[in-house]
């Protein structure tokens, strides 16, 4: 049985709680987003309750001084570097590309205008033999040569956008929904190149990237296997196939694939014959390879790629027929061809447990969410720590719900935490101070380094 793609489970799980939350009274709200992290800079969105346009700003990370800022509309959370003095973020279905240094726009191109991008069909030989029967009048009927195009069609309102830096092109993957209340309807996936120094479309095509290698991307289109590099898109030729072209399982992967693309690899499922495989890509052969792991109904399971190794693990417990928690945190580590080398299961934990991915470190620790605290994984040995994630409880609050969330760069010395973002349902007054934050932490000792505050006004939202 093929699994949906995950672009289609999101959108939904997107539009129930878009759904929910209109059903919900919120009369204030404010909360910062880390678009983007560098050594040196860090970019974060503002969007607060009675400003009329998110407020975009860098922050230097040595000195904390505020460098720049502007007002945009409708700011995407993804952002790509440019490898010089520039970086790519999304804004109001727009590419723009930005000086890191001044803020100052370089360019824009608009998105969403762009029809959707079609590969041409491939035209076997047998397609060729019927042609040239039906030409000379020895075949009664051509059988048509048909493109397959994943979605249910409509018209696109809702797009999400995957940037991927392929040699002096821009690559940008898109994932395009018809959203009507809280039902969505995925209409097609596709993939378009830019000329970095004016944001002029060079290409596209179909397909779904499965994951970005650095030098090279892979995607599938569901006729072959296909590799992307200098902006040049060319079928894969692998010497291990997985049997059927099904419909990939991308682990989650689309928006933010930190932890399945790392050193020249990425990692992605896909369900061949019936049978779940787990394909690691390398760039330097480049070549696939297949194996098949376990497969635990109980659990959600996950992946993150390591410099050497594979860590496989444990999202969150399931619940069992007779609708009982059940299961603990674990850990298993693999080689490169499949192979299970260790395991380990954490206890102590409490019983809502869900780990959420944050980053690894240079030593080879991999950090995890977990509510309230973090877990730390130690690799090769598996070592499982506890330490506690943040001085301020998430979940409801007394006039509404408050959050935190976390940002850190793969092989990065620390991470940061956005706090203070808050949805109010209930303000009694007409405008309240308030005060957002970002954390850095060192990541080996979980210490506090720096934070940076930016003071606000949440203004009531009237017209309910």
């Amino acid at each position: 049985m093929k699994m949906p793609s995950f672009s289609i489970v999101f959108f939904l799980l997107v539009a129930a709680f878009r759904a929910s939350a209109s059903l919900m009274v919120v009369e204030g709200d404010a909360r910062l987003t880390l678009l983007l992290v560098t050594d040196k800079t860090l970019i974060a969105a503002k969007d607060v309750s009675g400003m009329h346009e998110e407020e975009v700003f860098a922050l230097d990370t040595s000195d904390r001084t505020v460098k720049w800022r502007f007002n945009s509309k409708r700011v995407a959370s993804s952002a790509l570097m440019d490898g010089t003095n520039a970086f790519y973020m999304f804004t109001d279905n727009h590419l723009q590309k930005r000086d890191i240094r001044t803020g100052v726009l370089i360019w824009s191109t608009r998105l969403d205008s762009i029809p959707q991008q079609r590969t041409p069909p491939k035209v076997t030989l047998k397609d060729r033999w019927e042609d040239l029967l039906g030409t000379i009048g020895l075949a009664s009927s051509v059988k048509p040569v048909t493109v397959k195009i994943r979605g249910l069609g409509g018209t696109p309102n809702w797009y999400r956008y995957k940037p991927v830096r392929s040699g002096s092109a821009l690559a940008l993957f898109r994932d395009a929904t018809h959203s009507a209340g809280c039902v969505g309807t995925h209409c097609f996936s596709d993939w378009l190149t830019f000329d970095t120094r004016t944001g002029r479309q060079i290409s596209g095509g179909s397909g779904d990237l499965l994951g970005d290698a650095g030098t090279m991307a892979i995607f599938e289109d569901q006729s072959s296997f296909w590799l992307m590099e200098n902006g040049k898109v060319s079928e894969a030729n692998f010497s291990q196939r997985t049997g059927s072209y099904g419909i990939p399982s991308l682990l989650r992967s689309v928006i933010d694939d930190r932890q399945h693309s790392w050193n020249g690899r990425c990692i992605f499922e896909q369900n061949a014959n019936g049978t779940k495989e787990t394909c690691l890509f390398d760039v330097r052969k480049p070549d696939l390879i297949v194996f098949s792991a376990p497969i635990l109904s109980d659990f959600q399971v996950n992946w993150v790629l390591l410099d050497q190794h594979l860590l496989r693990y444990s999202e969150c417990m399931a619940y069992s027929e007779n609708e009982k928690r059940s299961g603990h945190p674990w850990f298993e580590l693999y080689s490169f061809k499949g192979e299970l080398i260790a395991r380990t299961e954490s206890r102590a934990t409490n019983e809502h447990w869900y780990l959420s991915f944050l980053g690894t470190t240079k030593t080879g620790k991999v950090l995890f969410n977990n509510g309230d605290e973090r877990m730390v994984v130690d690799t090769p040995s598996l070592k499982v720590m506890r330490l506690p994630a943040s001085e301020e409880k998430n979940g409801p609050a007394k006039d509404g719900y408050s959050y935190t969330s976390s940002y850190m760069a793969r092989g990065a010395n620390c991470f940061y935490v956005t706090r203070g973002n808050i949805t109010i349902s209930k303000m009694v007054t007409e405008q309240r101070p308030h005060q957002l934050r970002i954390s850095a932490v060192d990541a080996e000792t979980n210490r506090t380094l720096w934070e940076h505050t930016e003071r606000v006004l949440i203004k009531k939202i009237k017209n309910q």
